[in-house]
């Protein structure tokens, strides 16, 4: 048996239609903000969840790999304000990396 994980992270709420196979797969509903904006994780980002991928991967106690696997990002745009964020200090290496961009 493996040990890969799959997180998921959505605003919406699609937890129920995570496959209950996928014994790996865990749904969080927050999105990602770039590190340095500071403060609470509900700042000025309409009143939803934001975490930094640094503040996520400690959330998921993975602040001890050194390697992620695939990094898969679609945030409907946080992608131009987090992307430095993804090779930045306190990051494990992404191994992979698959950015679906918006408003190119």
């Amino acid at each position: 048996e493996g040990v890969c994980e799959f997180h998921i992270f959505d605003m919406g709420d699609y937890e129920p239609k995570v496959p209950k196979e996928l014994k790996r797969a865990y749904y969080h509903r927050w999105g990602l903000k770039a590190q340095e904006q500071d403060g609470d994780p509900m700042n000025a980002l309409g009143g939803q969840t934001h975490y930094s991928l640094q503040d996520t991967i400690k959330l998921l106690g993975h602040d001890n790999l050194d390697v992620i696997g695939i990094f898969k990002i679609d945030c409907e745009r946080c992608e131009w304000t987090t992307y430095q964020d993804w090779l930045g200090k306190g990051i494990p290496l992404l191994h992979q990396i698959q950015v679906e961009v918006h408003d190119a």
